[in-house]
C-alpha cells in the first residue's frame, strides 16, 4: 500500500507540473468541447419549442430515435475530446516528434468494442462485467497513445493492467477521493453562491460562478487524463521490463 501511495504521489505530482507548463496548450481542447456541449444542450434538450414539436410528431417513437441520434453525438464528441487530449499529450511529451497514434474512428472503435464487451459480462454477473471493465480499461489509451487497434488495444490494455491490477485499483481509489474531495466539494460551494447572488438579482455574478464550475470540471477532466497517461507509461516501463528479464 504504501509503495502505491507513493507512486500516486509521484504520478501526481508530475501530471500537475506538466498541466502547469502545458495548461495554456491544451486550454482550447476543453474550450472547443464545451461549446459543443453547450449549443447541443441549448439547442436540443433545454429548446422547449423544439422538444414540444418532437414530441407532437409522430410516430411518438420518433422523439426516443433523436434523442438516441443525440446522445450517440455526445458521447463520440467525448471519445473526440479524450483522444485530442491524449494526443496532444503526446504530441508536447515527444517534442512534436513523428510518433503512430491511433485516430478519433480507430479510437471510438475501440471504445464502443470496449462498452459493448463490459456491457455483455455484466448481464452475466456484475463482479466479471467489473473485473473486465478494469483490466481493459486502458484500450482506448493504447489505442491513441501507441496506435493498437479494435481487440488489440484491449488486449494490450489486459496484458498491462493485469499483473498490475492492485495498483491500478488503489490509484483509481485515491484519485477518485482526490476528485470528489477537491472538485466537487468546490462545485457544490459555487453553487451555493450562484444562487445566493442569484436570488440577490446579481445575474452577472451567478453567470461568473457557474462558468467558473465548468472550467474546474473541465480543468479536472484534462488533469485526470493526463494522469493517467502517465499511470500508462509506468505500467508500460514496467511491462517491457519483465519482458527484457
Amino acid at each position: 500500500m504504501y509503495s502505491n501511495i507513493k507512486l500516486f504521489g509521484a504520478i501526481l505530482k508530475q501530471s500537475w507540473v506538466f498541466c502547469q507548463k502545458n495548461g495554456l496548450s491544451l486550454a482550447g481542447i476543453p474550450f472547443f468541447y464545451y461549446l459543443f456541449n453547450y449549443f447541443v444542450i441549448k439547442g436540443y434538450w433545454n429548446n422547449d419549442v423544439l422538444q414540444f414539436r418532437i414530441v407532437s410528431m409522430r410516430p411518438a417513437g420518433l422523439y426516443l430515435f433523436l434523442d438516441a441520434v443525440v446522445m450517440s453525438f455526445m458521447v463520440a464528441a467525448t471519445v473526440g475530446y479524450l483522444t485530442a487530449l491524449v494526443k496532444k499529450v503526446v504530441f508536447i511529451e515527444s517534442k512534436g516528434s513523428s510518433v503512430v497514434t491511433g485516430g478519433f474512428v480507430d479510437t471510438l472503435f475501440v471504445t464502443v468494442l470496449y462498452v459493448l464487451k463490459t456491457v455483455m459480462w455484466s448481464v452475466l454477473l456484475i463482479i466479471p462485467g467489473l473485473i473486465y471493465a478494469a483490466v481493459h480499461a486502458f484500450g482506448m489509451m493504447s489505442c491513441a497513445v501507441d496506435g493498437y487497434q479494435r481487440q488489440d488495444a484491449l488486449s494490450y490494455s489486459k496484458k498491462l493492467i493485469k499483473p498490475n491490477i492492485h495498483t491500478f485499483l488503489d490509484m483509481t481509489l485515491f484519485l477518485g477521493i482526490l476528485v470528489w474531495i477537491g472538485v466537487f466539494s468546490f462545485i457544490k460551494t459555487l453553487d451555493v453562491m450562484m444562487y445566493s447572488v442569484h436570488s440577490l438579482g446579481y445575474m452577472w455574478l451567478a453567470k461568473g460562478f457557474d462558468m467558473m464550475g465548468v472550467a474546474v470540471v473541465l480543468g479536472a477532466s484534462v488533469f485526470v487524463t493526463v494522469f493517467y497517461y502517465y499511470l500508462y507509461l509506468q505500467f508500460k516501463s514496467r511491462t517491457n521490463n519483465i519482458n527484457k528479464e
